[in-house]
């Protein structure tokens, strides 16, 4: 390193990430203090050891250009933001910041608060898993307002709660520049959902809601569901893990209707049983960007699963469906299959651990049969057993693009593997394929190893 730096002072970019620097920040420091013209300085994951603060100083007191600063999981804390804070005032023209993944400490959040103040032109914020609170985020209840130009901030994986999730639903309306909000595995609940509903609301530039893992359930997902009501140009949103029922699902789905931008719905881990599906089936028609659809876990059984089948025809721009953990039989995998059949671009499919059995694994096999942009398939856990290998087998010779196939526990012999084999034979791109746990003798177990010489392959 020492030796790309010497006698470059015109270096404007420079990234040292996951690096052991301790040793060398005495040589560096030097080098880099000449690099007045920096614009770039990245050294997330790396370990700077106990002189660390004092390096980074030093650099940021010599540059007056930078514009995208990456300090994540370099042990960042209250003593070193304390070293560092001066140094901070020296970045106006700061338009990235990412401190993720460092225990800042209380006095490290007010220092930081303060420094944030002055980054006027700053566009993109990184705060996930620095162990903010309520408490925390009070501090920046000033700061907040005067980030005008602040596009994307990432807030997850803290402690935040109801109170914090009010400071940042206040300060929503009056980022208007804001795009993209990441509040994903706090503990915000439904009240501080409906802080966050009303914040968005009328915001027809905003985009992107990452809300997974908050405990927000019907009353905040039904908050959700009317703040996003003609955001036109809203693409995103997760909402996975949060003790949504049939009755949010509800609002959501209705939200969705008027979405014509929309491409990615992640709703997995939730309980919207088939009645939330059905309301979320409606809402996908006319998404017609949609792109990604996770309701994997939400026991949405047989009539959701039809549901969803119905809203998904005519969808062309879907690469990703997600509906493992779903108790869909027979009937559903039928309407599934008729679904797919639109579904000319997508790629991955996901339909463990449901109950679609051999007749099902055949209904899903015709959706599949022109999908040839398909990479990966997840069909474990269904008890498909030989006819349904069979029906996939035959489907399998003209997905010439598949990477990954799992078809582990299902109930699968011999003349089943036999006919999975047969379909992969000419596969040239296959990554993985796991037939493990079924019923394959030992020697048909040797041909597959025999045939398929991967280092994904598990039988």
């Amino acid at each position: 390193m020492e030796e790309i730096l010497t006698g470059r002072s015109d270096v404007t970019h420079l990234w040292m990430r996951n690096m052991d620097l301790a040793p060398m920040l005495e040589r560096l420091a030097p080098l880099l203090a000449d690099c007045t013209d920096l614009m770039t300085f990245d050294i997330s994951g790396s370990k700077p050891g106990p002189n660390g603060a004092k390096f980074i100083s030093d650099i940021l007191k010599c540059t007056n250009r930078l514009g995208k600063l990456n300090l994540a999981e370099i042990d960042l804390n209250e003593e070193s933001m304390e070293f560092l804070e001066d140094s901070f005032a020296n970045l106006a023209s700061l338009t990235h910041f990412s401190a993720a993944y460092n225990p800042l400490g209380k006095s490290g959040f007010v220092i930081l608060a303060e420094c944030l103040s002055s980054f006027q032109n700053l566009q993109k914020l990184n705060l996930r898993k620095v162990g903010l609170d309520d408490v925390g985020l009070v501090a920046f209840a000033g700061t907040i307002p005067k980030m005008k130009n602040l596009m994307y901030l990432d807030l997850s994986n803290n402690l935040i709660g109801i109170d914090g999730a009010n400071v940042i639903g206040e300060g929503l309306k009056v980022l208007t520049n804001l795009t993209t909000l990441n509040l994903s595995y706090n503990s915000i609940g439904p009240e501080g959902a409906k802080a966050i509903g009303e914040g968005v609301k009328g915001r027809n530039n905003f985009m992107e809601l990452y809300l997974s893992g908050n405990t927000i359930g019907d009353d905040g997902a039904k908050a959700i569901g009317e703040g996003l009501k003609a955001l036109t140009n809203f693409t995103t949103l997760y909402l996975s893990g949060n003790q949504i029922g049939p009755c949010g699902a509800k609002v959501i789905g209705e939200g969705l209707n008027a979405l014509i931008n929309f491409t990615t719905l992640d709703l997995s881990f939730n309980s919207i049983g088939a009645e939330g599906a059905k309301a979320i089936g409606k809402g996908l028609k006319g998404l017609t960007n949609l792109s990604t659809l996770d309701l994997s876990f939400n026991s949405i059984r047989d009539d959701g699963a039809k549901a969803i089948g119905e809203g998904l025809k005519g969808l062309t721009n879907v690469t990703a469906l997600h509906l493992s953990g779903n108790e869909i039989g027979h009937d559903g995998a039928q309407l599934i299959g008729e679904g797919l059949k639109a579904l000319t671009n997508l790629t991955t499919l996901d339909l463990a651990w449901n109950s679609i059995l051999p007749d099902g694994a055949k209904d899903i096999g015709e959706g599949l049969k022109d999908l040839t942009s398909l990479m990966t398939l997840h069909l474990l856990g269904n008890s498909i057993g030989d006819d349904g290998a069979k029906a996939i087998g035959e489907v399998l010779k003209g997905l010439n693009n598949l990477t990954h196939l799992d078809l582990c526990d299902n109930s699968i012999g011999d003349n089943g593997a036999k006919a999975i084999s047969e379909g992969l034979k000419s596969h040239t791109k296959l990554a993985v394929l796991d037939l493990s746990d079924n019923f394959i003798s030992d020697e048909e177990k040797q041909l597959l190893c025999n045939t398929f010489k991967i280092e994904g392959l598990d039988v």
